[in-house]
């Protein structure tokens, strides 16, 4: 994940390093953090069908977490 940090402070306008990080912190279940990486790669790519796509996974991943946090306060 470093490296792609890096990458991002480097290269701010190459939605690459955006992309891949998001799906690492979509792997480890940072679903939150995983939406803002994929939304700024798909700001610098808004044509790319791969980051729409995973971008509306992750939308969906968070409704579902954020329901179940609510279903479990009740």
């Amino acid at each position: 994940m470093a490296a792609y940090q890096q990458a991002m402070r480097t290269a701010p306008e190459d939605y690459r390093s955006f992309y891949q990080a998001g799906l690492i912190l979509r792997d480890g279940k940072d679903y939150l953090a995983a939406e803002t990486m994929l939304r700024r790669a798909a700001d610098l790519a808004p044509t790319d069908v791969n980051i729409r796509r995973q971008l509306g996974a992750i939308v969906a991943l968070n409704l579902v977490h954020n329901c179940q946090e609510a279903n479990s306060c009740l």
